[in-house]
């Protein structure tokens, strides 16, 4: 796989980050706490400026409770009590932040000439309001309601309303610049609400009072025609009742019931009769007839008769037949027998007319009973179309005594109605201001301004393109990196000299330790590199202060080291060494001079310098040259370690003419600054011309502070965690 490869190139401190824990995560965020509180404080201050400009705002708020109670004060749905539940709470809700109620408490609480809702009234607005709005100066009626309009939905916007979804109550809030002004107007909202609500059912009971009348004079004139019309087909068709019963079929019913009777008495009279006549005719005896006529009379006779019978039976045992007592008793017996005969007659023609006045009356039964089958024969034809008009009536009877009684009902209740809902808590004068919640926002904006924050840093470093480890640098460029060099504190890069003569254990010496250590130079190694090469991809990487460094401690290990500034444009170390550079490299490969003409030699370490001026024109033509060949070979038989500072590769291609001759090339990369992609192309073009060197890198002028906060657990990390071992203070200043 090619070390370039673009799946390593899209690769970013943010998947760095994912590859780490918590900690590490936290350890950036703690680590950029300055950025991340600056934003805070900063942003904190201006809302909070931004706030104790804002004017203070009252809350007040009152409670209202719906009554469950159905009040049938009126005729059914029209003005029913109301039935509560979720719909009807939050339709009750809808209504108190109606225009219509909003306009009476405007109203009622003469919000039209309050500068705080009517902007018409602010001084700063005139003309302007009715003018902006019109671009007339005269106000119209259409002007006044725009107005209104404006101040109602500023009310709107004041009020807010609740309800817990769980009880009755509803709570009504008003917000105001002024608190007894807040708490007044929340109190007439409820009280314009309650009325609105009473003026609804008086409204609701007029209509239906009105509707009533009108519909009643409607039913009862159709209920008098309904009955007109019944009394006209009773008298076409002779239907005469009473109480509700029919008078031709009760006559008949009677004279039935009197032919039953009479038929009965005429046949026990011809009973009678016939058995008087039958007895008579056949003669046997008065004891017959009297059993059967019961006549006192001639029971009296009879017992008469019998006594007279036993008085001539004694004379007859007496007396002979022609006593005189004799024959008056059978005298006396003959007439006592002729009257009994003579009443008995009479009782049979008495039997007689008693049974012809049965059967007389029997007859004018049947003929009256005839005569008014005949009429209720008629009656009965036209009962039909008078029952079918008597049930017009009739239901036209009971719609209009159905509307009597809702209008009853509903006659004078408008005098005592009562409201849906009534006031349980009446809204008191607020003590402190509701808005704005001045420490909650100011709070608020702090968390909020860290969040902000926090996401910055988070941000940074997603979009940072730059090297910060060098674990970063092996996996992005697959470029072996021997060490990290701290960034010197400005005091000991301003007297870098002194400073490495000190030997003292600083983490920038033993930074250069390590360069050495991987060069094989402080080891026993014969293959330990000799000639070096130092670049980078752009200037100001350090490689020229990094060079001299690496020379020093070389030295300062007892190691012949020679240092030669290869950068014919822009050389550096003269001016790091304080040398005047009279002859320097271009001079001897000019062959204007010699290596000893050229050669300096740093007093206190040994050290052995080659400088050099910008005076040549075609420093390539130059480097190529066998007298810089000549000059290799020179150093690698003299000196243990020979080191060459050369210009930028992104600059000129002098480091890759010279990278064939280098045992080593020493790749500086500048922490948290050169871009990965200037670096890759450095790179890619050195690999290109010098295919076999060997590049090792070298991350320069790293902050040992900020590192830290990134936790990658590199030697940059340690440098910085365990500074105690340190005598330097690169861990907590900036050079």
């Amino acid at each position: 796989m090619n070390q370039f490869d673009n799946s390593k190139q899209n690769n970013d401190v943010l998947q760095s980050i994912e590859d780490t824990d918590l900690q590490s995560l936290f350890s950036l965020i703690w680590g950029a706490r300055k950025i991340v509180l600056a934003i805070a404080f900063s942003i904190t201050l201006i809302v909070g400026l931004l706030v104790m400009q804002l004017p203070l705002k009252y809350t007040a708020k009152t409670s209202l409770m719906l009554d469950t109670r159905r009040g049938q004060v009126d005729f059914q749905s029209a003005l029913a009590g109301l039935n509560i539940d979720s719909g009807i709470v939050q339709s009750e809700i809808a209504i108190l932040a109606s225009r219509q109620v909003a306009y009476r408490v405007m109203k009622s609480a003469n919000l039209e000439n309050d500068a705080e809702f009517n902007p018409s009234l602010d001084e700063s607005n005139k003309p302007g309001f009715i003018g902006r709005l019109l671009g007339r100066d005269e106000e119209t009626a259409v002007d006044v309601e725009k107005i209104q309009a404006v101040i109602i939905e500023k009310m709107l916007k004041n009020l807010d309303l609740d309800n817990d979804g769980k009880s009755y109550a509803i709570h009504l809030s008003f917000t105001s610049e002024n608190p007894e002004k807040a708490a007044f107007i929340a109190n007439t909202w409820a009280n314009e609400y309650l009325v609105d609500q009473l003026e609804v059912k008086f409204e609701a009971v007029e209509r239906a009072n009105k509707w009533l009348n009108s519909r009643m004079s409607e039913l009862k004139e159709k209920v008098g025609t309904a009955e007109s019309a019944v009394a006209s087909a009773q008298e076409q068709f002779n239907i005469i009742e009473s109480s509700g019963e029919n008078i031709l079929q009760k006559q008949l019913a009677d004279l039935n019931t009197q032919l039953v009777l009479a038929q009965s008495e005429r046949a026990q009279a011809e009973a009678r009769l016939g058995r008087a006549r039958s007895i008579g005719k056949s003669g046997s005896g008065l004891d017959a007839v009297s059993s059967v006529l019961e006549s006192q009379l001639i029971q009296r006779l009879r017992e008469q008769e019998a006594e007279v019978v036993r008085e001539e039976a004694d004379l007859a045992s007496r007396y002979g037949e022609r006593h005189p007592l004799r024959i008056n008793k059978q005298a006396e017996i003959r007439d006592l027998r002729i009257k009994i005969n003579e009443e008995v007659g009479r009782i049979i023609s008495s039997l007689a007319s008693e049974a012809e006045i049965a059967r007389a009356r029997e007859n004018s039964l049947r003929g009256n009973i005839n005569t008014l089958e005949s009429k209720l024969k008629v009656a009965n034809r036209g009962q039909i179309q008078v029952d079918q008009l008597r049930r017009d009536a009739d239901s036209e009877r009971a719609l209009y005594d159905t509307f009597v009684d809702r209008f009853k009902e509903t006659f004078g209740k408008d005098s005592f109605q009562q409201a849906d809902a009534r006031v349980i808590a009446r809204a008191d004068i607020p003590e402190k201001a509701s808005k704005p919640e001045r420490t909650l926002i100011v709070i608020g904006t702090f968390v909020t301004s860290l969040l902000l924050g926090v996401l910055f840093v988070l941000l940074r470093e997603m979009l940072n393109n730059s090297f910060r480890s060098t674990t970063e640098i092996e996996q992005l460029l697959a470029l072996k990196t021997i060490s990290m060099v701290p960034k010197l504190t400005k005091e000991n890069a301003a007297t870098i000299m002194p400073y490495l003569r000190s030997n003292k254990p600083t983490a920038y010496t033993e930074a250069m330790r390590a360069v050495l250590t991987a060069l094989k130079f402080l080891g026993s190694d014969s293959k330990a590199a000799k000639v070096v090469m130092v670049t980078s991809s752009v200037p100001s990487e350090g490689k020229s202060f990094f060079s001299l460094s690496l020379a020093n401690i070389a030295s300062l290990a007892g190691k012949r080291v020679l240092l030669i500034d290869s950068d014919m444009r822009r050389p550096a170390l003269g001016k790091l060494l304080d040398i005047d550079i009279k002859k320097g490299m271009a001079d001897y490969l000019n062959d204007a001079a010699s290596i000893s003409d050229i050669m300096h030699t740093e007093e206190t370490t040994g050290l052995h310098y080659i400088g050099t001026k910008s005076n040549v024109n075609v420093p390539q033509a130059a480097l190529s040259s066998n007298s810089m060949k000549n000059l290799l070979e020179y150093a690698r038989s003299n000196y243990d370690l020979v080191i060459l500072d050369m210009p930028p590769l992104m600059a000129v291609s002098d480091a890759i003419i010279l990278a064939p001759f280098v045992d080593n090339v020493l790749f500086a990369i500048r922490y948290n600054s050169t871009p990965r992609k200037v670096v890759k192309n450095a790179l890619q073009s050195l690999k290109r011309t010098a295919p076999n060197a060997e590049v090792l890198g070298v991350l320069t002028q790293v902050d040992l502070v900020a590192h830290k906060a990134y936790n990658y657990g590199d030697i940059g990390y340690y440098y910085s965690r365990y500074a105690d071992y340190y005598a330097d203070d690169t861990k907590s200043k900036k050079g």
